[in-house]
């Protein structure tokens, strides 16, 4: 048997992906979540903001996960 690679998968430059995530969190401030990310759909991934409070500030803190 022969080992058959799979093409590489080149990933966009790192400052284009901080900038889309970005766009991706300010749309969906703007828009109160109806925009700006993706729902999960069969064979495909999907994202959720999670909301979280600091124990020392209480100021809430938003992150982008994947899931």
């Amino acid at each position: 048997m022969t080992a058959t690679s799979a093409p590489k998968k080149r990933l966009p430059p790192r400052w284009f992906i901080h900038f889309a995530w970005r766009v991706h969190r300010a749309i969906t401030r703007v828009t109160g979540g109806r925009r700006g990310l993706w729902l999960a759909r069969p064979g495909r991934w999907g994202t959720l903001t999670l909301t979280t409070t600091g124990r020392e500030t209480g100021r809430a803190r938003a992150a982008i996960l994947g899931y």
